[in-house]
């Protein structure tokens, strides 16, 4: 007899250590989770536009010898200052070809200054900036086209 009351006491107490043990299991997972979904946009957009969207424009046409600008706008919607860096990724003709003999040259301005890089745009500020197209007086007459990027600083 000895033996069947330890083991009903024993089944007993596995019994109730399993209930406190799914009881306390229950309460961790109920005070410990959180689940928070923040949809977030970049800060800085270039002539309004998001970093997928790309910004195709013609300029009127021009002679060797002459500069000609495309004017931007670059804003930050961010609450920290953004850096960004302007840069040429490549220019071709109008058959696709590279253009790397210096007779095309590509230079930013801010405030009709040449930009000194990298730009530091200020929270919540809109800066207007203008990609300069300089033609040498030689250049081979074509439809050029010069792909350009602005580009976040990371040092």
């Amino acid at each position: 007899m000895d033996k069947r009351k330890a083991l009903k006491y024993l089944a007993v107490i596995a019994i109730i250590a399993t209930l406190i043990s799914i009881t306390a299991y229950a309460l961790i997972q109920y005070y410990g989770q959180i689940v928070t979904h923040v949809p977030v946009e970049q800060a800085v957009w270039v002539d309004g536009k998001r970093f997928n969207e790309t910004i195709v424009e013609t300029l009127t046409p021009t002679y060797g010898g002459c500069t000609v600008y495309a004017n931007h706008t670059l804003e930050n919607k961010g609450d920290s200052d953004a850096k960004v860096m302007l840069a040429l990724v490549n220019i071709t003709d109008s058959q696709g070809n590279l253009v790397t003999d210096n007779s095309i040259e590509v230079s930013w301005l801010l405030e009709g200054q040449t930009v000194v890089l990298p730009i530091t745009v200020s929270a919540h500020a809109i800066v207007e900036f203008s990609i300069g197209i300089h033609f040498h007086y030689a250049v081979m007459p074509d439809t050029y086209t010069i792909n350009t990027q602005v580009k976040p600083y990371i040092p």
